[in-house]
């Protein structure tokens, strides 16, 4: 098989499994690298093993459960059939057992009470997985986290496999129905065969003469029981329980795999209690210890919808730490510890002892943060300009702006973009505005070359007068001036009367069009056409929305301040949102509110991330002595850190009640001295 480098967000690393008829690979994200899967590939592509391997990733992504293997994803690749689930690093029950033989009895029932909620789930689905076997049963190295896997044959209704006539099942774990000519299958069979595992896990050993090649026609009715094969430290009563689910009868049967837990559990308790000594009756009754109920994780909708693409880790770590929280013990020691951090030591004494708690509660408390990067680009314009180089441009359609592509954003800031030609917009047309000619008529001659000016009529030359008459002229018209015609009193004569010279028009060449007649086309510039393009801006803009979950009595400037937030899920997306962050009910105020900013043919969202993280709350309810039942509190312990939040009501009151009237005893006595001595 040809395994590729990568597929889509995931890089494959190498092989970490080979079963009869597929292949599994281990992977990690491309981005967020702690994160990794499990790529499990189908060997034989012929339409039977397809149309299985199709029907196993249908009931992988239908479970949802804590102890069955999660499966995320199913594709092709080329030609390459391929499943995408969890990567659970640890071991399966076969290699545990093979390295350290039988397991403890109480170590057994907790992987027995896993095994069986996981198969309990998939019964109430109406699945039956038909291979109950210790190969299909991995524990988690770090946090004993029992897994189901391989529903590869669930739900199969024959009992033989018809293509290559042999037995749909692991040799060993087999129930009667699974052979030829027996009983249909049901979940009882899986209840057979979770007993025959559960026998393997305490004896390493089967629970019938095995007999080599003949050992699928075992005898079902002759059970070795444990204490035949002197299994140390273990109740007499775990063999009457195994007798139960290995009826060759299935109406015979434990009716579901959780009837079987509560015996064994029975069984267990009682294997655990000490030898009792009788003592004398108390005089006054003991009173009833108070209900505790502890209400776990349960999966939200981001591990469900976002399951092939969540990191596990700190999931995993939330898990553990709901576990620790749920024991009283580690309770008490935290309030005791919230007490002596009080620097003035004012809160409650031995409240960790006092305090009888009633319920536990855990929750995952999520954050969001959803970055955006919206794209605008304006409406088309018509330009044109000169056709001076006479272009050749290609025949092409014109496209949609929105169709056209442009620089990839880098990432989450703000672009002022610039201005983009529509390709196929260009057009060649003529110049309207001289009609091709590249000039037009002067505005100012009307092209008739000319222009009419006006200036001073030019007097004509007088010839030079002779001496005779220049003498001759004065006595002849010397003019005899009548009084006050113009001569001052101080004899000088007045200025003469100032006449405008007469004005004549004359044609000169129109300085405009230097005679020509004609100017150069403003429009086109000479060019006779023009070059008509359509273009538009763009330019980008970046947005941050956050939210979070909903929670009563949360400061959350104070929780993100003081806590630290476990991030979980990381991804980007390009042209728009992902469609799974909107099937996310928790998203939806952050979805709408980024939809509310996309104006219809103006901007669009080219870029978007989600970031998830949480943060763990425990929910603790609590009184503080038998007497004080009906006064219950409340306390949430926030994070990884374990904070509690300063609290008034769990202050000690009584000697701060004291310490106030004392200093205000003091005060009034002081105040009383002062007056006495002002008056004396």
């Amino acid at each position: 098989m040809n395994i590729p480098e990568q597929i889509g967000h995931y890089i494959l690393e190498h092989q970490i499994g080979d079963g009869g008829s597929s292949v599994v690979w281990l992977a990690h994200h491309a981005v967020l690298t702690e994160h990794r899967v499990a790529f499990k590939f189908l060997k034989d592509r012929h339409p039977d093993n397809v149309r299985r391997f199709e029907r196993e990733a249908a009931i992988g992504l239908r479970l949802n459960h804590p102890n069955i293997i999660q499966t995320y994803d199913y594709g092709q690749y080329e030609d390459l059939y391929y499943t995408m689930s969890e990567y659970i690093s640890g071991s399966s029950l076969t290699q545990l057992i093979e390295k350290q033989g039988p397991i403890p009895f109480e170590t057994a029932l907790h992987i027995f009470r896993q095994i069986a909620a996981g198969l309990d789930y998939a019964h109430k689905h109406k699945v039956i997985h038909r291979d109950i076997a210790p190969k299909n049963i991995l524990i988690a190295a770090e946090s004993q986290r029992v897994v189901l896997i391989d529903f590869g044959i669930a739900r199969e209704h024959h009992s033989v496999n018809s293509e290559t006539g042999s037995f749909m099942g692991t040799p060993g774990f087999l129930s009667p129905e699974h052979f030829p000519n027996g009983q249909p299958l049901s979940h009882l069979s899986d209840i057979f065969t979770l007993g025959i595992v559960f026998y393997y896990m305490l004896s390493a050993a089967m629970p019938w003469e095995e007999s080599g090649d003949e050992f699928p026609k075992v005898n079902f009715t002759r059970l070795i029981s444990l204490r035949e094969r002197k299994i140390s430290n273990l109740p007499g009563s775990v063999d009457r329980v195994l007798l139960k689910m290995l009826d060759p009868e299935p109406a015979r049967r434990y009716p579901t795999v959780q009837a079987a837990v509560d015996e064994l559990d029975q069984i267990f308790a009682q294997h655990q209690k000490p030898t009792q000594t009788i003592a004398p009756k108390p005089t006054a009754a003991t009173p009833t210890p108070l209900p505790f109920h502890v209400i776990g994780l349960e999966p939200s909708d981001v591990e469900i919808i976002l399951g092939h693409s969540i990191v596990r880790g700190p999931l995993d770590k939330s898990r553990r730490h709901a576990e620790t929280m749920a024991n009283p013990q580690e309770l008490a020691r935290l309030l005791n510890a919230w007490v002596a951090h009080h620097p003035l030591r004012l809160r409650r004494p031995l409240l960790g002892r006092l305090a009888r708690f009633h319920r536990v509660v855990h929750t995952n408390l999520y954050f969001y943060h959803l970055h955006l990067l919206y794209e605008q680009r304006s409406p088309a314009q018509a330009q044109e300009r000169p056709d001076h180089k006479m272009e050749q441009f290609p025949v092409e359609s014109e496209l949609d702006r929105w169709k056209i592509d442009l620089p990839k954003p880098s990432g989450f800031q703000d672009e002022p973009g610039g201005q983009i030609t529509i390709p196929g917009s260009i057009r060649v047309i003529k110049c309207a505005t001289c009609k091709g000619q590249g000039t037009i008529t002067c505005p100012r001659c009307k092209g008739s070359r000319r222009i009419m000016v006006s200036r001073p009529v030019v007097a004509p030359l007088r010839p030079p007068a002779t001496p005779a008459t220049a003498s001759a002229t004065p006595q002849a018209s010397a003019p005899v001036r009548p009084p006050g015609s113009g001569v001052a009193a101080g004899g000088a004569p007045a200025a003469p009367p100032t006449l405008s010279p007469p004005m004549e028009q004359v044609p000169e060449p129109c300085p405009d069009c230097s005679g020509v007649g004609g100017t150069k086309c403003t429009k086109c510039q000479g060019a006779r056409n023009l070059v008509q393009e359509k273009t538009f801006r763009w330019s980008r803009q970046r947005r941050y929305l956050s939210h979070h979950d909903d929670h009563e009595a949360v400061d959350f400037d104070w929780l993100v301040h003081t806590c630290a937030a476990e991030e979980i899920y990381r991804e980007r997306h390009t042209d728009g949102l992902n469609p799974l962050w909107e099937k996310i009910q928790s998203i939806q105020p952050l979805i709408n509110e980024a939809k509310q900013q996309v104006k219809k043919d103006e901007n669009r969202i080219v870029l978007s991330e989600l970031r998830i993280a949480f943060i763990p709350v425990t929910e603790v309810l609590f009184d503080l002595s038998e007497s004080d039942r009906a006064h219950v509190y409340q306390v949430n312990i926030y994070g990884f850190e374990n904070i509690i939040p300063d609290d008034w009501r769990l202050y000690n009151w009584g000697p701060i009640t004291a310490t106030g009237i004392t200093a205000f005893a003091l005060l009034l006595t002081l105040i009383m001295a002062l007056f006495v001595f002002w008056l004396w």
